[in-house]
């Protein structure tokens, strides 16, 4: 499991953290591994601290893996 990386691909983009977003507003249902990825900061769910940190480290702001 890549941390962020919600769609598989190897890298956290802008669809990563649309989807965390979409689980967090309960508009996108996750499962499995991609659920794993989405929580972040490993509280066992995801919320907006888990958005926030996937959208910080796409745009440059935040370090996920720091």
């Amino acid at each position: 499991v890549v941390l962020g990386d919600v769609n598989g691909d190897g890298k956290i983009n802008g669809t990563d953290y649309l989807r965390i977003r979409g689980a967090f507003l309960k508009t996108y249902s996750m499962s499995g591994e991609f659920l794993k990825a989405a929580d972040v900061n490993g509280d066992g769910k995801i919320n907006g601290t888990d958005y926030l940190r996937v959208r910080g480290h796409y745009l440059g702001t935040y370090n996920l893996y720091k």
